[in-house]
């Protein structure tokens, strides 16, 4: 593997780190792998038509003739905030996307990113699982994202790829730090126990909570910029738990519950899961998606 390059991806006026000008045709290889044959985008916003695979789990990326690769890589989603059982459970952050071009003269391992598991109280706030190409080459990954202070993407060094942050919980309103549609949104903000703030997304921050219902997932970026067709939306924040009424979903998200089992995200969404109200006992992040494009 060598030679990797990084583009930016506009997309629903919003970019992505990633994607811009694309090589020259005779600059790209050819690959095999994933779920089936590659599958054609028709002709995108660029002018131009791309084949395309699609890994929903690990697998090889066989490399069949020398050249550069397109990447959109989803995160694992993150799982819900509830650090003080009782109360409402703040919808878990979507999980990072990452855009790029890579030259690829061997075969190559995708890993797909499992989605955050709910841990004990003290630890049920969390990271999903990383998205990649390869496995020494930390520059191509696409991170999953919650934080638990600042409630916003989720940041270290070993780990720089973002997504959404953690719905708020208990009346908590405090924010530090950026949000931006390159690293991901906050999440929504809570007013009492009763209501939670939704999980934020790659694309839009989770909604506020209010009276006794929780915040609304934020939204996700839509993929088919990437690989055309329809609108489809990957690592959208989760709705927040309230008592009365959970937070509604995001487009291909999960919306927030009113019990201690709140809704898993959705396998291969990147989305977070979403926020219930009182101990909870399930809420585990989606987990994450990767495409791999061609001309």
């Amino acid at each position: 593997m060598s030679r990797y390059g990084q583009r930016t991806l506009v997309g629903n006026n919003r970019k992505v780190a990633g994607l811009g000008k694309a090589p020259a045709a005779s600059a790209y290889g050819v690959a095999t792998g994933g779920i089936g044959s590659a599958q054609s985008t028709g002709t995108l916003a660029d002018g131009f038509s791309y084949s395309y695979l699609t890994f929903t789990s690990t697998g090889t990326l066989t490399v069949t003739t020398a050249g550069f690769f397109d990447y959109l890589l989803v995160g694992g989603g993150g799982n819900p905030f509830n650090f003080d059982g009782g109360t409402s459970a703040g919808g878990g952050g979507g999980g990072s996307v990452r855009c790029g071009s890579v030259y690829l003269d061997a075969n190559v391992t995708i890993t797909i990113g499992a989605g955050a598991a709910l841990g004990s109280e003290s630890q049920s706030y969390g990271q999903g699982g990383v998205t990649s190409i390869g496995v020494s080459s930390p520059f191509l990954i696409g991170a999953a994202g919650n934080s638990w202070s600042s409630r916003l993407p989720y940041i270290t060094r070993q780990n720089p790829h973002f997504g959404g942050g953690v719905g708020n919980i208990a009346g908590d309103t405090n924010f530090v730090g950026n949000e931006n549609a390159y690293v991901g949104y906050r999440g929504g903000t809570s007013s009492s126990g009763n209501n939670s703030g939704g999980g934020g997304g790659q694309s839009g921050a989770g909604g506020n909570g209010g009276g006794t219902t929780g915040g609304a997932g934020g939204a996700g970026f839509d993929v088919s910029v990437f690989i055309g067709g329809s609108e489809l939306r990957k690592a959208m924040g989760g709705g927040g738990g309230g008592s009365g009424a959970g937070g509604s979903a995001a487009t291909g998200g999960v919306a927030g519950t009113t019990n201690t089992t709140p809704n898993n995200g959705n396998a291969n969404s990147g989305g977070g899961s979403g926020g219930g109200y009182g101990v909870l006992t399930n809420g585990n992040g989606g987990s994450g998606i990767a495409y791999i494009r061609f001309r």
